[in-house]
C-alpha cells in the first residue's frame, strides 16, 4: 500500500481525485484544478469532463474544510439528476 501525503491530500484536488477518489484527470483537467482563481470560466467541447472536475472540486472543498457548503445549481431538475 502507498504511503499518502496528507498535506499534498488537502492542498491538491488532482492528487486528492487521482488517490481517494481513484479518477483519472487529464492535462487539461489538472490545469485547471490546480489553479487558485476565484473565478473560473472554462470554454471546452462536450464530454471533455467539465462537469467531473466540478464534482471533483467540491468533493475536495468538501473534504477538507470544516463546516463547507457547496451549492449546485442547474437550468432544469433533469440536469441536476
Amino acid at each position: 500500500m502507498t504511503q499518502l501525503s496528507l498535506n499534498k491530500l488537502k492542498n491538491s484536488a488532482p492528487y486528492f481525485a487521482e488517490n481517494i477518489l481513484k479518477m483519472k484527470i487529464h492535462n487539461g483537467q489538472r490545469q485547471v484544478l490546480e489553479s487558485n482563481a476565484r473565478f473560473l470560466a472554462i470554454a471546452a467541447p462536450r464530454r471533455w469532463g467539465k462537469s467531473e472536475m466540478a464534482a471533483i472540486m467540491s468533493c475536495h472543498l468538501a473534504a477538507t474544510n470544516e463546516n463547507c457548503k457547496i451549492i449546485c445549481i442547474s437550468r432544469s431538475k433533469g440536469q441536476a439528476d
